[in-house]
């Protein structure tokens, strides 16, 4: 105590001493930190308009920039044209997403986030660390938070939803929308966490090429599997090519390319999506009924397909915790000789769900992909991978909590079939995610 008054006494005498130096030094490191961040949002603000000016120009409705170093390139089917340069130093890889409809972007560097929110004039900079309430949208690449200070957070995943194959007549039963999970979690500020936001499974599309027109139709494209696991839907001669399934949205402890199985197996969190749908017949009340539909995400099981064949499991039906197609991706669709059909891509999830199946009688249409299974990290009946587990040898916990040891309380897990916060809005409910996956993060206490 003594000492804390004696150092006291002395800053007090030294400014009193000193006063009008003080003072100037004072003013002087008040004008420099404010001449760099209106220099620093006069450079942001420089750059974004030679980014938007770039997308304009290419007439680019949504564009992805990478930044390497201190320089922004834009990615173009990996191509990538230089932007501009950075207006503060020591910046590494990373990227900002802009859309036309002027959400808000963000690029990240050690910890140092920028957001620019084209609906307001003010220009929020973090230094340091992420706003600690965030959304992302899919990107089709690793975003990361960077945990602003030590507090509890709530994180909150959807799925996205498969793809429609070219031939149905009941949309109500078509495709497998995404699931939904959220959680609490006590998190240390400076902690990276590493998301991969899913994308929906792409519809199936009639090539129209008049010299391959039949009786049939025109021949058609299968749906390419939504990012983040969802599996490629298969081609058709006619006009009956599946959908493409879902992809996963989840959070990660390790960084890497969405597949890497390090990084999949560093999940704590993992919002499965929906399956692929095949040809679909939607007569009601005939056997035809329902037949091609795909199954939602799930949540510690996804669904099955609308109609379910016991002796062709486990096609068409949904991955389990420990059992589907591969940790984290889905299954591609074939070609089926016996129904003449493209089959639907399985979705990414915590294990990713097998395609549709080929049903053995002839003329009988086949069965649409299974949803993919959720997981949360301390959630009853999850099972968690060891850290010892392999590609070739996956293993697992009896118990759903993480290898980490961070676990979530309040967990919440809903299925694609039932009603679910809207990711846009979370006053308004909807049934399943019927898009792109989506995620949230917000503070909500100490």
């Amino acid at each position: 105590m003594n000492k804390l008054r004696k150092y006291a006494s002395f800053l007090y005498s030294f400014f009193k001493n000193y006063k009008k130096e003080c003072i100037a030094i004072i003013c002087t490191i008040l004008v420099i930190i404010s001449s760099f961040t209106i220099w620093n949002h006069v450079q942001m603000k420089h750059i974004v308009d030679n980014i938007r000016e770039i997308m304009d120009k290419k007439d680019i409705k949504e564009g992805l920039f990478y930044i390497k170093g201190s320089r922004v390139y834009l990615v173009d089917n990996e191509n990538k044209e230089f932007v501009d340069t950075l207006p503060l130093l020591g910046w590494i890889n990373g990227y900002l997403h802009i859309t036309e409809t002027k959400e808000m972007i963000r690029i990240w560097n050690h910890g140092i986030i920028t957001f620019k929110n084209y609906n307001q004039k003010k220009n929020t900079i973090s230094f340091l660390f992420s706003h600690p309430d965030v959304s992302y949208s899919t990107i089709g690449t690793e975003q990361v938070y960077i945990v602003p200070e030590t507090a509890t957070y709530k994180i909150e995943l959807w799925g996205a939803r498969g793809g429609e194959s070219t031939a149905f007549l009941d949309t109500s039963v078509a495709h497998g929308k995404g699931a939904y999970v959220s959680g609490d979690i006590r998190l240390k500020k400076g902690t990276k966490l590493y998301l991969q936001v899913g994308s929906r499974g792409e519809n199936g599309q009639k090539v129209k090429d008049y010299l391959r027109f039949t009786a049939f139709g025109y021949p058609s494209a299968g749906g390419k599997g939504g990012y983040n696991g969802g599996g490629d839907a298969m081609d058709d001669s006619e006009m009956n090519a599946g959908g493409g399934g879902g992809g996963a949205t989840d959070i990660r402890l390790v960084s890497g390319e969405w597949d890497d199985f390090d990084s999949l197996k560093s999940r704590i969190m993992v919002a499965a999506g929906g399956g692929g749908m095949s040809r679909l017949y939607g007569y009601t009340g005939s056997s035809y009924a329902g037949t091609g539909a795909s199954g939602s995400g799930g949540t510690i099981t996804g669904k099955n397909g609308k109609v379910e064949l016991p002796h062709l499991k486990p096609y068409g039906y949904g991955s389990t915790q420990t059992e589907g197609y591969e940790f984290g991706i889905g299954d591609n669709g074939i070609w089926c000789l016996t129904t003449l059909n493209g089959l639907g891509g399985g979705a990414g999830g915590y294990m990713g769900s097998y395609s549709g199946a080929c049903n053995d009688t002839d003329w009988y249409p086949p069965t649409g992909a299974g949803g993919a299974s959720s997981y949360v990290s301390g959630c009853d009946d999850c099972k968690a991978i060891k850290e010892s587990a392999t590609e070739d040898k996956l293993v697992f916990e009896k118990n759903g909590v993480h290898y980490s040891g961070m676990k979530f309380s309040d967990i919440v897990m809903i299925d694609g079939d039932s009603k679910m916060p809207d990711p846009k809005n979370s006053k308004k409910k909807i049934t399943g995610n019927d898009d792109n996956g989506y995620a949230r993060i917000t503070k909500v206490g100490w």
